[in-house]
């Protein structure tokens, strides 16, 4: 929980610390597509958490896969459409707050485009 608060931190704030961020996209991209879900078995098989993931865990990394929208366009538009394909689960949610959560993370991954 405390990683995914600084991971948020270091997004929003400074472009010292988000160069810093830069250097990892992928890694990181790939890492918060799999705290979104939460069913273990629907992950995908890189994804080392077996059990189910709490809610405010899947809230932060769908507020950070949201911030990481901001990062330069050349380092997270390559991932776009599997960022995508990931936040469809997290729409299925129990849970209305990373329900709305992750609306907000798709509206700001769908407005990157190739142009």
């Amino acid at each position: 929980l405390l990683c995914l608060k600084l991971v948020c931190d270091a997004m929003s704030h400074s472009p010292s610390t988000r160069s810093a961020v830069e250097d990892h996209v992928a890694a990181l991209l790939q890492r918060l597509q799999a705290l979104i879900v939460l069913d273990p078995s629907s992950r995908p098989s890189a994804a080392p958490i077996s059990s189910p993931i709490r809610a405010d865990i899947r809230l932060l990394a769908l507020k950070a896969l949201k911030l990481s929208t901001e990062l330069p366009y050349s380092a997270v538009y390559p991932h776009r459409a599997a960022v995508l394909r990931r936040l469809d689960a997290s729409l299925d949610d129990p849970k209305r707050v990373v329900r709305q959560a992750g609306i907000q993370a798709k509206r700001a991954w769908t407005k990157l485009t190739s142009s």
